[in-house]
């Protein structure tokens, strides 16, 4: 029956802004990220009075409309990434992702530029995000982590699955430029990722300060925002190279689709762009 419902869904009350992710000496996004809201209420917050099987309609009516907005805002013509975040806890993810992956296919969008953003919050329920992310990999999804805070649930998922993307924690970034406490904790969250393949996002930067001291640490992806001015390629630190980025997570489990050709190539052009 949720089934059938999430695909006749309608995404009305819903509305949502593409946020642009890019490197430091890019003016160009190498990804967009839906954020989707309801007169001006947060989308987790949408969810908290919902029944299960209404929580799970409403995340998928989020992945549509991602998708949608994206197509319209003309992303098959780049070889930019979409990040649609889907939430753990939003039912069997297994219906969440085929129907992503069907209105993608509606729309022309290729599965392999689709990144399910799985929340790395300290509150969340880290056996949901793995269930989660074990389904993306079934379905031959790539997944990036969000609200990165270095704890348990996210040391957990980053050490398990190797996602090519992290964005941190919004409370590590702020005011960072004033917390050598915070900076501390980036910096080892920097130096763990990469180790691991993994690029680190910064999103939330509110201020020139705190985007000059996370470029200081070695961050050059950024989630655009009002502080956020394109930056001289000479200043922004080289990160080291990454080793398969999909292809860790995709192999996890024997059941799984085969990457499609061209999708290590358009990650590393995107990423460069």
């Amino acid at each position: 029956m949720l089934n059938a419902a999430a695909n006749t869904m309608k995404p009305a009350g819903l509305s949502i802004t593409l946020q642009p992710l890019v490197h430091g000496g890019s003016d160009l996004p190498f990804a967009w990220r839906g954020k989707v809201s309801s007169n001006g209420l947060a989308f987790e917050a949408l969810l908290g009075g919902l029944a299960p099987n209404e929580r799970q309609m409403l995340d998928c009516a989020r992945a549509e409309l991602a998708v949608a907005a994206a197509v319209a805002k003309g992303i098959l013509r780049t070889g930019s990434l979409l990040i649609v975040p889907v939430n753990a806890a939003c039912g069997a993810p297994d219906i969440t992702l085929a129907h992503l992956l069907r209105v993608a296919k509606a729309h022309g969008l290729p599965a392999e530029r689709i990144l399910i953003e799985i929340s790395a919050d300290e509150r969340g329920n880290l056996e949901a995000a793995e269930r989660l992310a074990e389904a993306c990999a079934i379905e031959g999804l790539a997944i990036t982590l969000g609200a990165f805070a270095a704890g348990h649930v996210g040391l957990n998922l980053l050490a398990r699955f190797k996602p090519p993307f992290l964005t941190l924690d919004a409370a590590l970034v702020r005011n960072i430029e004033t917390s050598d406490s915070r900076a501390l904790i980036v910096q080892g969250a920097l130096r763990l990722a990469r180790s691991l393949g993994t690029t680190v996002i910064a999103a939330a930067v509110e201020t020139q300060g705190a985007l000059d001291t996370l470029v200081r640490l070695g961050i050059a992806h950024f989630e655009r925002g009002p502080a956020l001015r394109p930056l001289p390629s000479a200043v922004i630190p080289r990160r080291a190279p990454r080793t398969a980025p999909l292809g860790t997570q995709r192999d996890l489990l024997t059941h799984r689709r085969q990457p499609a050709p061209g999708t290590f190539a358009t990650m590393e052009m995107a990423v460069q762009a």
